[in-house]
């Protein structure tokens, strides 16, 4: 059997300082307040993160991929009932 080549490691000979800072900021609530019909126009299938607010005042960050007449699709194939939805914000 034919050996594989070594793989060239090199040293690292200084104290590493990686990520001591940081900022992530995927949960944030500020996009721009946006209609159903805007999300999904000319019938397209879009996969698009969303904050939605329901009617039992839970805030929910999804992402759909489609609509049905009275539901909203989810990447996790979950349905979202329209009349449940008080607002659609964009995500990032």
């Amino acid at each position: 059997m034919k050996k594989l080549p070594k793989i060239f490691k090199n040293n690292i000979n200084k104290p590493l300082n990686n990520n001591n800072r940081v900022y992530y900021s995927g949960h944030k609530n500020n996009g721009e307040e946006v209609n159903i019909n805007d999300l999904f126009k000319q019938n397209e299938v879009y996969r698009t993160n969303i904050f939605i607010t329901l009617k039992d005042g839970k805030t929910i960050n999804k992402t759909i991929i489609g609509r049905s007449i009275k539901h909203l699709i989810t990447m996790e194939n979950e349905l979202i009932p329209i009349e449940d939805i008080l607002s659609i914000k964009k995500g990032n």
